[in-house]
């Protein structure tokens, strides 16, 4: 009886072990998958670009591309298209702080004077 159970958990281990191998090749796959059709997005946004579109395209790039300046490159030029919008100010300081760059104070600087304009205005 003993070696029967013995059989038995061999064989159970190697039915894991090869469904484990063949789970771990599948994610890799599914995630390969998952940035190019991730990258074909950010390409359709930029294609059509307007503040909105690169915004967008910045906050989806970041934990995608390799290039940390790719996703601040995307905010900062629709902030130069739309400067009256404060929010995509507080985008680009949201992504900035993310990835540690050195401009994140001089951002929120930019938003404070920005946000206050926008409400004195009313």
């Amino acid at each position: 009886m003993t070696a029967r159970i013995r059989v038995g958990a061999i064989e159970l281990f190697c039915v894991l072990a090869i469904g484990g191998c063949s789970h771990v090749a599948s994610n890799v796959v599914d995630e390969a998958s998952y940035k190019a059709k991730r990258r074909t997005e950010l390409e359709a946004l930029v294609a059509q670009p307007s503040p909105s579109t690169l915004a967008t395209a910045a906050l989806l790039s970041y934990p995608l591309e390799d290039d940390a300046a790719q996703p601040l490159q995307f905010i900062q030029r629709a902030e130069t298209m739309a400067p009256e919008r404060p929010e995509l100010v507080w985008v680009q300081r949201s992504i900035c702080q993310r990835l540690k760059c050195g401009a994140a104070q001089s951002i929120e600087n930019h938003l404070r004077t920005r946000v206050t304009i926008t409400y004195t205005s009313y």
